[in-house]
């Protein structure tokens, strides 16, 4: 049986501090159709306070490390993390973000995870309130809130599987309530290697989200905003041979699709949405000095939307065609904090 000196002594390690500084550019960062930026230069105003399509992106991020030695065999992982990104073509856009995170060790390559991140406040840009005359346009934001666990285990010498469930509320501010969503998804993640110094990742993920504000009373409500998703997430990594300067290098793949159905008020004619989301990344990371590490990745994203045309709704106003270009430097750097010594 462990003393109380004993226990003390396994609870006061050190914290470990990873602090990120990173410096992005998003070429379209409110998300605009084709369509809508035509608008915009014939004289649209839907930019609101920003002056332009693009910005650039300042990002802070700190992270907490803490491991107490709960057992001889098995490692015990506590994570904080925060950050903070300010987009510097519009303040409103700016927003933090925090998370927690529990993982104990279970045996080789097997893990049980429990995590928690909140998104207090974040804005998409200014829309019609549709339950409101006249062409105003309202901020539109949201809070979110996801839970999640996780449990991995080895299949084979170097390849593990995930399974992985999380539930994510998504609430909206008082003038669009009507796109609160209540979502739970499912996850399965395969990760092996193809040689030492290459490894790859597939991905599955298939959920549901419900629309609690649905038939609630207001005019915009009268549309059922529910949709089933399913992605997929191929991701390949490699090691440099002998490359001094860059350490490890790679990219990813992912495609989403959103399906809503809807019944539609006249019985004949049903309302449908849906949307394909692809998105392409390449990054890579390398030590620039003995504990600063820079890390530059590219991302391309697109979304095609469609709907039925014979429906009866335009509403979902922020699911449309889109495409942006993201660059991103993040600087990282080693800390240990020695709070108990």
């Amino acid at each position: 049986m462990l003393s109380a000196q004993s226990m003390k002594n396994r609870l006061l390690v050190p914290i470990y501090v990873y602090p990120t500084l990173s410096l992005g550019y998003d070429s379209n960062f409110m998300k605009f159709s084709d369509g809508e930026i035509d608008q915009t230069i014939s004289g649209a105003d839907i930019l609101g306070n920003a002056s332009t399509f693009d910005s650039d992106i300042i990002k802070t991020k700190m992270k907490l490390y803490y491991s107490p030695v709960l057992s001889n065999i098995y490692e015990t992982e506590l994570y904080f993390t925060f950050s903070h990104s300010m987009y510097r073509q519009l303040k409103e856009k700016s927003y933090v973000r925090y998370s927690l995170l529990y993982a104990q060790h279970l045996g080789p390559y097997s893990w049980l995870k429990i995590g928690y991140t909140n998104l207090p406040e974040y804005f998409i840009r200014n829309y019609i309130d549709r339950d409101i005359t006249g062409t105003f346009r309202y901020s539109c934001s949201f809070s979110s809130e996801e839970l999640f666990l996780s449990y991995s285990f080895p299949v084979g010498e170097v390849s593990w599987l995930r399974f992985k469930v999380k539930g994510i509320n998504e609430f909206y501010n008082s003038h669009f309530t009507e796109f609160d969503q209540k979502k739970l998804i499912g996850q399965i993640v395969y990760h092996s290697e193809i040689s030492k110094r290459m490894q790859y990742s597939v991905s599955l993920s298939h959920g549901g989200s419900k629309n609690p504000t649905y038939n609630s009373g207001e005019t915009s409500t009268l549309v059922d905003r529910s949709y089933l998703m399913d992605k997929i997430i191929l991701g390949l990594t490699c090691k440099s041979n002998g490359n001094p300067l860059i350490q490890k290098y790679g990219m990813s793949l992912s495609v989403e699709q959103r399906l809503y159905d809807l019944e539609s008020e006249v019985d004949y004619v049903d309302d449908w949405k849906f949307y394909f989301d692809s998105n392409v990344s390449i990054w890579g990371e390398m030590q620039i000095h003995q504990d600063i590490g820079l890390k530059v990745s590219y991302q391309y994203r697109n979304r095609k939307a469609d709907s039925n045309p014979f429906g009866e709704f335009s509403w979902a106003e922020e699911v449309k065609d889109f495409s942006k270009h993201v660059l991103w430097f993040e600087f990282s750097y080693d800390l240990v904090m020695d709070l108990f010594y």
